[in-house]
């Protein structure tokens, strides 16, 4: 590592205690991703193929995502989309290396992170004997005044600042001097942050050196040669018989896959029951449905059923799609009843994505595609899911959503799971405050918009905390 780069990683400690300590998300995580990325880009342009489109891609991603923190402010942004940007900015160390591939982003975080994070605390107590190296790499002839004088001051630096507060404590007129030129609150907070403002900074610098050393991020899902033991024939049997199940299962369950309020008005069934019974088991199912195919046609003897066995692996993930649409058709009933959440939004969302990858394992069984291919082409499809739950303010659409059920359908909303949301809600709150018939309804959301108006004050307090949703609120 260069002084550049160890005065860079000095930078990003104190910028993220800076930005970051006792503060909302808002255009400050903007401006951190721009500040790491210049700085790792610094010290590795030369080693990186910056004309590579995933290189592209992913500036683009980090870039777009940093951006959607300071329009919104939900959960989905403070658990997801931070998470993936500090995560993005990790594996920026990898990206435009000889052999990275989005697969790379799965075995960063299961593989090469831990991996990293280990040797990077290892790695620590030999940082400062690296910093002396590189900083003293010039002999005492060779270093000009400058470079001199410069050591000179950061070695009195702190002297000073012991006999400024000798001073100030024995002399109360010379401390009032002092603090008009410069106020410090000397507390604990201020102690601590420093600690941890070096702790971060040797950190990074152990983890960067360590990651830098290793020159390739190559993957191997896709050369992956297990023992081919599995006969055809059988494995077609078990594969038929299966299908037998399934398709008896859609057959005379299909009413009920799919009847929504008819199997609720006609039955003794209610709504949680409908959308929750069965769920887990409906889980298992799809996990040992991907297992049973991965191990069927990697483990299969090279014969001539083959293209018999990949038309019944197909067909057994074609029906599995008809049971996870039939949840997805389930969980649609249920919010038409009792209105909109997250946990039930996001479940109907990954239904749709575990649709995608099934049709991503069907193009994979088809095109003799291997396991490497669909690892990687199911985490480009969840970064689309990703871009797109990060660029809807799911907020703002489940308070519309509820707020219109209310008024135009008359019927009750849960004015108390409203509380637990950002100020994205303010407009739909708003109306809900002049529109609604119900004076306790009425009553409890003027009691929100106040809330969520002191909400948006406190985000003013700092300027790296400003946030569209909120400054909207506050106008």
């Amino acid at each position: 590592m260069s002084k550049a780069e160890y005065v860079g990683m000095l930078v990003i400690s104190i910028l993220f205690s800076y930005l970051f300590w006792g503060h909302t998300f808002g255009v400050s995580m903007l401006i951190f991703t721009a500040v790491v990325v210049a700085i790792v880009l610094r010290g590795k342009m030369k080693t990186m193929n910056t004309k590579n489109p995933l290189f592209i891609l992913h500036l683009g991603l980090l870039a777009y995502l940093s951006a959607c923190v300071m329009f919104y402010r939900n959960e989905i942004i403070l658990f997801i989309t931070i998470p993936v940007i500090l995560l993005l900015l990790l594996a920026l160390i990898f990206v435009g290396k000889e052999g990275y591939t989005f697969l790379n982003n799965f075995q960063l975080l299961f593989m090469l992170l831990p991996e990293r994070v280990i040797n990077a605390l290892n790695e620590i107590s030999s940082v400062t004997k690296r910093m002396k190296e590189v900083f003293a790499n010039k002999t005492e002839k060779e270093k000009g005044a400058g470079s001199k004088v410069l050591k000179g001051v950061l070695i009195s630096i702190p002297l000073i600042i012991v006999f400024t507060l000798l001073f100030s404590s024995a002399d109360p007129v010379f401390k009032e001097y002092v603090e008009k030129i410069i106020k410090i609150d000397w507390n604990f907070d201020l102690v601590f942050r420093i600690i941890v403002i070096i702790v971060t900074f040797y950190f990074l610098a152990a983890y960067l050196w360590y990651s830098n050393s290793k020159t390739t991020c190559t993957v191997s899902a896709g050369a992956l040669t297990p023992k081919r033991e599995l006969d055809e024939i059988m494995t077609f049997t078990v594969l038929i018989l299966l299908n037998i199940l399934f398709l008896a299962f859609i057959f005379f369950q299909l009413k009920y896959l799919f009847g929504g309020d008819s199997v609720i008005r006609n039955t003794s069934i209610t709504y949680a029951d409908y959308a929750h019974k069965g769920f887990l088991e409906f889980w298992i199912t799809v996990v040992l449905v991907s297992v049973i195919v991965v191990v069927s046609r990697y483990k299969l003897i090279e014969e001539k059923y083959k293209g018999l066995v990949g038309w019944a692996q197909v067909a057994l993930l074609l029906q599995t799609i008809v049971i996870i649409a039939s949840a997805g058709k389930r969980i649609l009933v249920y919010e038409e009843a009792y209105g909109y959440t997250y946990l039930r939004i996001l479940v109907g969302l990954f239904l749709i994505w575990m649709a995608v990858v099934f049709v991503l394992f069907i193009i994979a069984v088809l095109k003799k595609k291997d396991l490497g291919w669909l690892a990687s082409q199911s985490l480009f499809t969840a970064g689309i899911f990703l871009v797109f739950v990060s660029t809807v303010s799911f907020d703002k659409y489940i308070a519309k959503a509820n707020v219109d059920r209310h008024l135009i359908n008359n019927k009750e909303i849960d004015t108390s799971y409203l509380r637990g949301l950002s100020t994205d809600i303010y407009p739909e709150v708003l109306k809900l405050s002049e529109y609604s018939t119900d004076p306790e309804v009425k009553l409890q959301a003027e009691k929100l918009l106040e809330r969520l108006r002191t909400s948006s004050d406190m985000s003013k307090s700092f300027w790296g905390s400003y946030n569209v949703s909120s400054y909207k609120a506050g106008k």
